[in-house]
């Protein structure tokens, strides 16, 4: 049993290459970013690795502190500052603890095949996730598949918040969202995504989706394009829709999105 902790300097660009890798740790997070500019994760290809959370599972209370041995990290893979996670092998991520992965800034995706089980959100950056491709399982028992948290537009006038999804097959099984953005949902180029929700999911613990009817979608200036279609099918009972493929078309815009 152990974790990797890093604690770099603020201008500072890190990566930690994972080369068949195992790291169990009941004490705080397996690999902790405490502070650098940076860090990327590179799953080597051809390798299985593994970070397992054995920590009990917490109400969600944060525990900061300015000492980087005492921080508590909330998820398996957590970093305090921007996040990619690349390459072509394999990392399995057993988050009891919160989150599986977590970047309080941006969260960037490229390549790898993550399996991902958590108690709360499988993915999440507070500022952004950003997927390009790769191989994702994502299982949240207890809170969304993937989560942003923060809507505000940063002092170089990036506006923050937004779940990007441009490649990849990725599976989502979440107790809550599949999907849920501080601001809005991008999803373009040749992305395969399939979402169980709430009973949908044979992972979730309680069912706690709250009832709603409206879905929000924001795809790419392409669902123009003859070259490929966009489609929705409708699982929910609830929906007048339900049982039914609806391919996406322009209806209307509600602040910038369209719905």
């Amino acid at each position: 049993e152990g974790r990797v902790l890093v604690n770099a300097g603020d201008d500072d660009k890190v990566t930690l290459n994972l080369k068949g890798v195992s790291i169990t740790c009941s004490t705080n997070s397996p690999i902790l970013v405490y502070n650098a500019d940076k860090v990327i994760v590179n799953v080597a290809e051809g390798t299985s690795n593994k970070l397992v959370d054995k920590r009990g599972t917490s109400d969600g209370t944060s525990i900061d502190s300015d000492d980087p041995l005492t921080f508590t990290g909330k998820a398996a893979l957590l970093a305090k500052c921007d996040l990619t996670v690349k390459g072509k092998g394999e990392l399995t991520i057993e988050g009891n603890y919160y989150d599986g992965i977590r970047s309080t800034k941006d969260l960037s995706v490229k390549n790898a095949q993550l399996n991902i089980t958590a108690v709360n959100n499988a993915l999440r950056g507070n500022d952004s996730v950003d997927i390009e491709s790769g191989t994702l399982k994502l299982i949240s028992k207890g809170g969304n598949g993937i989560k942003t948290t923060d809507s505000d537009v940063s002092s170089k006038g990036n506006q923050r918040g937004t779940i990007t999804i441009s490649g990849g097959d990725i599976s989502i099984y979440a107790a809550c969202d599949g999907l849920d953005a501080a601001y809005n949902v991008e999803i373009s180029g040749e992305a395969n995504i399939q979402i169980y929700t709430d009973s949908y999911s044979s992972y979730t613990d309680t069912s706690l989706v709250e009832t709603g009817t409206d879905f929000y979608l924001l795809l790419g200036n392409s669902q123009y394009s003859s070259s490929r279609t966009y489609a929705a099918y409708f699982y929910n009972t609830g929906s007048e829709d339900a049982g039914k493929w609806v391919t996406a078309s322009y209806y209307s815009q509600v602040y910038g999105r369209t719905t």
